[in-house]
């Protein structure tokens, strides 16, 4: 093999030099230099420029396929989270659901439990037993204790009806109007349309001032609640022919009389 290359070495240097490239007798010196050291350089510029083209289209892809990968891993992750997030919304959403349904099961329960079973329309079962004692035989308490029959089960609560508002002793002046209302007394006044004092008045100038304290808020009241006492349309206790009647809570008054106000 070797002896092969030498062959080609020496056939080689035997070639007439207006046979070489760059050794043209044809050519001035000068051209032949230009031309040698130019299409060096060319050479090395465009080797250089392709491999900078090349390196460039490798390194965009390549950026371009990791950012797509980044893009796709973050979309899977964002719907993963978003789906994670909708399921827990939606769970807790079906859990207060589930509660608000329990709630109203239990109540039409309630509303229904032992129809149309007796014992439940005479308040025989409702939660507030009251012993029926015996004078004469104060020896079975324990026996009655345990026996339903011995009990009666009552709702509303039997109790002395409360005060209306004519009924109520008022202990306000104008001289302690400010003391317990303090600045409702202000707003209470202005709304009457007088001013609180502000020095003694007299007797008749303090019954002008005097704080007329309702209980329509706090106490049972129905419809034709009235003070029988009261003649003039703009009290508020006024009723067209009140009588006692209206305030009877055994029977629901005259207006509209129902026995499920009683108690």
């Amino acid at each position: 093999m070797w002896r092969w290359w030498r062959d080609k070495l020496w056939e080689y240097s035997n070639v007439p030099a207006k046979k070489c490239f760059l050794m043209n007798p044809n050519l001035s010196l000068q051209r032949q230099v230009k031309t040698s050291f130019g299409l060096l350089a060319i050479f090395g510029v465009v080797s250089v420029m392709i491999f900078a083209i090349t390196t460039t289209i490798y390194a965009g892809r390549s950026v371009q396929e990791h950012a797509q990968k980044i893009m796709r891993d973050q979309v899977l992750i964002n719907i993963r989270q978003s789906s994670h997030m909708a399921a827990k919304t939606l769970s807790e959403e079906f859990d207060h659901l589930r509660g608000t349904t329990s709630i109203l099961a239990e109540l039409v329960r309630d509303r229904i439990v032992g129809y149309p079973n007796d014992g439940w329309e005479d308040d025989l079962h409702v939660p507030f037993p009251v012993q029926q004692q015996d004078s004469n035989d104060n020896n079975n308490n324990n026996n009655n204790n345990n026996n339903p029959q011995q009990r009666a089960n009552q709702y509303p609560l039997k109790s002395p009806l409360l005060p209306r508002d004519w009924n109520i002793t008022r202990n306000l002046n104008a001289t302690n109007l400010l003391e317990h209302l303090q600045e409702r007394a202000y707003w209470v006044l202005d709304r009457r349309g007088e001013k609180p004092p502000q020095q003694p008045q007299s007797h008749n100038q303090q019954q002008q001032h005097l704080m007329s304290l309702a209980t329509t808020s706090s106490v049972f009241s129905f419809q034709g609640n009235c003070d029988p006492s009261v003649y003039s349309p703009a009290d508020p206790a006024y009723y067209p022919r009140c009588t006692d009647a209206n305030n009877n809570a055994s029977t629901g008054g005259v207006v509209f009389p129902t026995t499920t106000a009683a108690g």
